[in-house]
């Protein structure tokens, strides 16, 4: 089947993937080209690593850990429609994106995003200077051991035993359900703070970027200075104040909380660092660091039925309704938010009681602008916000128990009109807004009150008037009551370029902006342009047929040679595809994910398989442990090791065999000499002579036999009673090793003249000591052995046993050393044997006998009156 060659079809996703990767390089930072803004939204990958990672986790347990990646995923979106909206970089706004459309030929861009990854270590002077020295040390041993205590099934956020100082209390535990420790926590932790520390360098920088917005988790609002809690390990606002205290000169800030919940770490760290101040402030030298000489006013709206207050606890409730303004520098404002029925109830709510909150800032900033004048010194203000979403409309029931919501347009509302106040004259704040996440924790929640807020931060209400059938005039009608509040600013209406409309977060618009990314658009799905001329499906007739008429003939005929040659045939053109905003934002969106890392949380079949491979290391680590202790180590050799001399306990014996120049052709049987025989040659062949010891002939006619060597070895057997020397050829004594040699090595080689005489001189003096044994009937077996009549050949002159099993009961076992001793029938043998009480043969055990035999091998040796050496019961379990 032959492959087309069709180019795909274009549809609006690629056009808007395509352009918008162009437009990120081009005008955002780490480009050369790039076009500056006054705002400006921070992202740090480091945040997607925060993630829980407890091992025995049940599924419903899992559902309920809200804090998670995903909310940066939500936020980026929300970034994505602020910015297609702003920019109108869709089909319906001045900017409408076309696959040919060159992104430098724009005038501007509503906002600049920055991917950073920076980060701020726990230790710095500007971390410490907030949390202390010592909670951030034990932070970073909790981070560093949180993995293997994971793996181990142990609680990560179980604060460790260390040095606290003298006299301090033992500390208060952390609460397990609220915190959690994962593998890349600590890089979570130091990104966030590091992207903060961005952000306030871009906004002091003196560029025109005024205004930035943090995307950053977990959230910090609820960390004190020694105690986290709520989702929050560090207070990331009050490390980006202290960044500008020690860096940039900032003399005094205002941090405004429009979280559902009350920021009580950030007011505890504001109040004990202003009232520290205060009291320095009497009796500080002049070369006191600046920081020490700065205050921090915290102003507040939250719902007090909700976290920390929620349990009834008197101090919290205390702290989250403190209203303090300008006494000994302690300045601290907060306001509850109040149920409401209808918006025109809401706006009403807004400007009676939460714009009060605005304007307690405004007189915090001016009365600190006053008193650094009066004291000479320059004042430099910013305002911080900790901006949080789970008072969204759209946030979950589960976390808005007590249903204190916010409108979305709140957001747009309340950040335009901070915005407003930055830029007033006698705050010396001169337009710096910082505005760093905190809460918000369901999707739609986050992504529609990002776009709100980056909407009232980067955009201007002025230009904006409802469209009709949209409700949403009411917003613009208490807006212009609420104006009346603004005092003189610096901020013109000429500079807000990028106005905005409420009905960009209304229901119906988030609707299609989820169905987008439920890959279920409603818009039509992009059609195949035409790649040829329709065809005519009406049969042709003669009339039509004569009335065709070739253009070229026409042509000809014309008198006007001059005339353009017409084309007969045009190419068609592909028309570019309509992209909407939705589908523009949510391009945009992904592009701003990363797509190298994990974004997304454990579920709970990955952290059962987490489970079961801490299980299996486990197991892995003890079996090496086990194998490790049960085998002794090997040294290792030097590399230029000393000759060993080998005691007499090590030295074994050289196992090599020889034949003594007779074979029987018959049966192929060989005669094999003893050990002691062979170690004697082996040394004679190195030219070591061997000591001959003293051989007497002994009249004794009982041998007793020897013990076993409990060792399993024959050879060291220590003698037991008179044991006759003459049947006992000694190791010879000699210097050198006895190491085994290969038959082709020369010293391996026996001397086929004198070392046969010596075995054959050795044999005949046995066979004579043995004739004479036998005849007196010196030896007797411990156990009569019965059998078969075994075949007895004679072959020069030597009793060759054929190839017999000779049978033994288990239970009985022959003296270890000891041989089978076989000899020819005798008269009362024979005696025997016709009465029936015997076989004709005998069998006697003796000892000490040199030659081998091992039972139930295809070659025994014996001497010429059949003796028969056995094996040690050590050496053959089945003898």
């Amino acid at each position: 089947m032959e492959e087309s060659n069709e180019k795909p079809a274009t549809t609006a996703a690629s056009v808007a993937s395509s352009y918008f990767e162009k437009e990120l390089k081009s005008l955002h930072p780490n480009s050369d080209q790039y076009i500056d803004a006054e705002t400006m939204v921070i992202l740090n990958d480091s945040c997607y690593g925060h993630r829980y990672s407890r091992p025995q986790t049940t599924k419903r347990d899992l559902s309920y850990i809200v804090e998670r990646p995903e909310r940066i995923q939500a936020c980026t979106l929300g970034v994505a429609m602020a910015y297609v909206r702003l920019g109108e970089r869709h089909c319906e706004g001045k900017n409408p994106i076309h696959p040919t459309l060159d992104p430098l030929s724009l005038p501007n861009i509503p906002f600049r995003i920055n991917k950073t990854d920076r980060k701020l270590k726990l230790d710095s002077k500007t971390v410490t200077n907030v949390h202390g020295s010592k909670w951030m040390e034990e932070l970073k041993i909790m981070c560093d051991t949180a993995p293997s205590n994971l793996a181990q099934s142990k609680n990560e956020v179980c604060r460790p035993e260390m040095d606290r100082g003298p006299g301090t209390e033992p500390p208060k535990e952390l609460h397990s359900g609220d915190l959690y420790l994962g593998k890349e926590s600590l890089d979570a932790f130091e990104g966030a703070l590091g992207a903060v520390c961005e952000a306030v360098d871009e906004v002091f920088s003196g560029s025109a970027c005024k205004r930035a917005f943090v995307v950053v988790r977990p959230p910090g609002h609820h960390c004190s200075a020694s105690y986290p809690s709520g989702f929050c390990w560090l207070n990331n606002v009050h490390v980006g104040i202290m960044h500008g205290f020690m860096h940039h000169g900032l003399t005094h800030a205002a941090i405004i909380d429009f979280d559902l919940h009350h920021g009580d770490g950030s007011q505890a760290i504001a109040m004990a660092h202003s009232s520290r101040n205060y009291a320095r402030g009497r009796g500080l030298p002049k070369s006191a660091p600046a920081w020490q000489k700065t205050t921090i006013g915290y102003f507040s709206m939250h719902d007090l039925n909700s976290f920390p207050c929620e349990d009834g606890d008197i101090a919290k409730v205390s702290a989250a309704s403190m209203c303090i303004s300008e006494k000994q520098l302690l300045s601290a404002w907060n306001v509850h938010l109040d149920n409401w029925n209808s918006d025109v109830e809401f706006w009403k709510l807004y400007q009676s009681k939460y714009s009060i909150l605005l304007e307690k800032a405004r007189c915090y900033l001016r009365s600190e602008t006053e008193r650094y004048r009066d004291l000479g010194q320059t004042p430099k203000a910013a305002i911080f916000l900790s901006a949080g979403f789970d008072a969204s409309e759209w946030e979950a029931n589960s976390m808005q128990r007590h249903a204190v919501k916010v409108p979305t347009d709140f957001y747009a509302r309340i950040t335009r009109d901070v915005v407003k106040m930055a830029s007033e004259e006698g705050l010396s704040v001169d337009g710096r807004v910082i505005s760093v996440l905190e809460g918000g924790y369901s999707d739609r929640a986050l992504y529609s009150g990002v776009l709100s807020h980056l909407s009232g931060l980067a955009g201007n209400d002025g230009a904006v008037t409802p469209k009709e059938g949209i409700s949403g005039g009411l917003a613009y009608e208490m807006a212009s009551r609420i104006g009346s509040l603004s005092r003189r600013n610096t901020l013109t209406e000429g500079e807000m370029k990028f106005p905005y409309d409420p009905s960009w977060w209304s229901a119906a618009e988030l609707d299609l902006f989820d169905a987008t990314m439920s890959n279920q658009s409603q818009e039509p799905p992009a059609k195949k342009p035409r790649s040829s001329t329709p065809g005519n499906y009406s049969s042709p007739t003669q009339a039509s047929c004569a009335r065709a008429v070739d253009p070229t003939k026409i042509l000809r005929s014309v008198s006007g040679h001059s005339l353009p040659q017409w084309s007969t045939a045009r190419e068609l053109t592909q028309p570019s595809p309509n992209v909407h905003w939705n589908t523009a934002a949510y391009e945009l969106g992904k592009l701003l994910v990363p797509n190298d890392r994990e974004v997304k949380s454990f579920t709970h079949e990955q952290l059962k398989e987490m489970v079961a491979k801490a299980k299996k290391a486990r197991q892995s680590k003890i079996e090496q442990t086990t194998s490790a202790d049960s085998i002794d180590p090997i040294p290792a050799a030097p590399s230029n090791p000393p000759p060993i001399r080998k005691s007499q306990r090590e030295r074994k014996p050289v196992q090599a065999s020889y034949s003594t120049g007779k074979e029987d052709t018959k049966t192929r049987r060989r005669t094999v000499a003893g050990s002691s025989v062979l170690a004697t040659e082996n040394t004679r062949a190195r030219g070591v002579p061997a000591q001959q010891p003293d051989v007497k002939p002994t009249s004794a006619t009982t041998k007793v036999l020897p013990k076993p060597n409990p060792h399993g070895s024959s050879h060291n057997l220590a003698p037991q009673g008179r044991i006759p020397t003459s049947d006992v050829i000694p190791r010879p004594h000699t210097s050198q090793t006895n190491r085994f040699k290969s038959p082709s090595s020369t010293l391996s080689q026996p001397s086929t003249g004198s070392v046969a005489k010596e075995v054959m001189k050795e044999v005949e003096s046995l066979k004579t000591e043995e004739k004479k044994a036998i005849q007196e009937d010196a030896y007797t077996l411990p156990a009569v052995i019965s059998g078969p009549p075994l075949d007895v050949a004679e072959v020069s002159g030597s009793s060759i046993i054929p190839e017999p099993q000779l049978p033994m009961p288990p239970h009985r076992r022959l003296v270890p050393g000891a041989c089978i001793l076989y000899t020819r029938p005798s008269s009362s043998a024979s005696a025997n044997m016709s009465s029936g009480r015997g076989d004709g043969h005998q069998f006697t055990s003796t000892s000490n006998i040199p030659f081998s035999h091992q039972l139930g091998q295809q070659s025994q040796s014996v001497s010429d009156d059949g003796v028969l050496p056995l094996r040690s019961p050590q050496r053959d379990n089945g003898i």
